[in-house]
Parts: C-alpha cells; structure tokens; sequence
C-alpha cells in the first residue's frame, strides 16, 4: 500500500458495518436501517479495526435485499486495498 500522502477527511458517525461475504476489488455489501448517507459523487472511508482506511468516490448504491437492509456500495477510481476483514465499517466522508 502507497503511504506517499497524508489527509484529513471528516467521517460521518457511526458508519456501516461491512459484510465479510459481500466484499470485492470494486466495492462491498452494507447493512442499514435506511438509506445510506452516501452515493454516486460522495466520497466514503473503509475502515477497518486495525486502523487501516481507504478513502474512495462512490460509483453507485444499490439496494439488495430490502428485508435484510443490505446494500451494495460500488468503488470509482481505484482497487480496494484492503483485505477483508471482520469488523470493518463504511463511513460517509463529509
């Protein structure tokens, strides 16, 4: 992982929790009670509880099962770098 710049981005509490099963290159599979607070043009931050964040546009939100709350979050620009991983969460970036 490149580690040549540093930012500030402000995350909107208290973030989505992230399926293990539902992850991928190009996005990943939330829960919510309603819609999520982000879409295409917002940016999001996936974080994992190791500290470990990946910044990304979102591309598209698609709901996927609404008896479930899942929703599937697709990625712009670049892979997701990081490994999947229990616990992780999608916060909105503001």
């Amino acid at each position: 992982m490149s580690q040549t710049r540093a930012g500030l981005v402000s995350l909107e509490a208290p973030g989505y929790p992230v399926l293990r099963d539902g992850w991928s290159a190009n996005g990943v599979e939330v829960r919510a009670d309603r819609l999520p607070r982000f879409g295409p043009g917002r940016g999001a931050v996936l974080w994992l509880p190791t500290g470990e964040a990946f910044y990304t546009p979102v591309v598209t939100l698609q709901l996927l099962n609404p008896s479930q709350g899942l929703y599937g979050v697709g990625f712009a620009g670049c892979t997701n770098p990081l490994p999947p991983t229990e616990g992780a969460r999608l916060f909105p970036a503001l």
